[in-house]
């Protein structure tokens, strides 16, 4: 199942100048059993963010999500004014998934989370993070868990 994980992850390439998964902001390690770290992720997953599930293996640790998908409004003034000039518009698409593994180490229980996110406008592209996503989540865990990072 391990080797199922790596495989799933390599499906997803990872965008020029994005962040390694190993980085602080998207890992934590926590003096917390095992099943407590669990409970409180799978808590973060299901109660706190609503995500539809698509794999949740608790003897390896892993959680993935389904893709969520929805229509990207204009962001800016020029955007929206590309838009109402007469040029061709089409919608554009985000989509989004989340991959987190829990697993015991010896300095404590670690979380790593990863949000692979994809844009769609003409082809689905990668798009990278900037693991503001990741950090928020780590958050949550802390706070069903009662420490300060």
């Amino acid at each position: 199942l391990l080797l199922a994980a790596t495989m799933w992850a390599s499906c997803f390439p990872q965008p020029h100048g994005s962040p390694g998964l190993d980085t602080p902001s998207s890992q934590r390690i926590y003096k917390v059993p095992y099943d407590r770290v669990w409970d409180a992720t799978m808590a973060v997953v299901l109660e706190d963010l609503e995500f539809p599930l698509d794999l949740v293996e608790r003897t390896t640790g892993l959680i993935t999500t389904d893709w969520v998908t929805y229509e990207k409004k204009p962001a800016s003034y020029h955007e929206a004014e590309m838009i109402s000039t007469n040029m061709p518009t089409r919608p554009m698409f985000v989509s989004y998934r989340v991959m987190i593994m829990v697993k015991i180490t010896p300095e404590g229980t670690m979380v790593r989370v990863r949000r692979y996110s994809r844009e769609y406008i003409d082809r689905w592209t990668p798009v990278a993070t900037d693991l503001q996503f990741e950090r928020q989540f780590l958050l949550l865990i802390d706070r069903r868990l009662g420490v300060n990072p």
